[in-house]
């Protein structure tokens, strides 16, 4: 999921009431392509790429109604993640709840790239002595630092 964008709507009475229609679960089903891996959602898609699907004029994250309709609980402060990296599948398998920030971090943005990173770009090794960790959560290389202190 985009982090700027907001908290997955939750599901409410009526919704799950209607997601216990058989007739909606087949209109759910009917819009998946079941593959040996991913599930892939064949329906409307929002144009970060997850697939939608829509109830009594609501939008819905398709792969968190899949979750749903297979029994495993949504938790109003986990988000999905597609280990798969599939953002049109909904095999539950391929979807794991985890916090936003583990979400973030497992991801290839810039502070999760940056977070994997194990030295500076000089080469010295980040660890508890070579390290400072900034006011702003930055980690600054110790030896790098005390290099440019000494050129001025």
């Amino acid at each position: 999921m985009d982090t700027k964008s907001r908290e997955p709507r939750p599901l409410s009475k009526l919704h799950k009431r209607l997601l216990a229609c058989p007739k909606v679960q087949e209109d759910f089903w009917r819009r998946v392509e079941k593959t040996e891996g991913c599930w892939i959602w064949k329906g409307t898609v929002t144009r970060h790429g997850y697939g939608r699907f829509h109830m009594k004029h609501k939008a819905f994250f398709a792969h968190r109604i899949a979750l749903y309709l297979c029994g495993i609980l949504l938790f109003p402060k986990k988000v999905t993640d597609h280990l798969c990296r599939n953002t049109l599948c909904v095999n539950p398998a391929h979807i794991e709840l985890v916090t936003s920030a583990e979400n973030t971090l497992r991801g290839f943005s810039l502070p999760a790239l940056n977070a994997r990173k194990t030295h500076c770009k000089r080469g010295h090794i980040f660890n508890t002595r070579n390290t400072i960790l900034a006011s702003d959560g930055h980690r600054k290389c110790r030896p790098c630092g005390l290099l440019t202190d000494s050129l001025q």
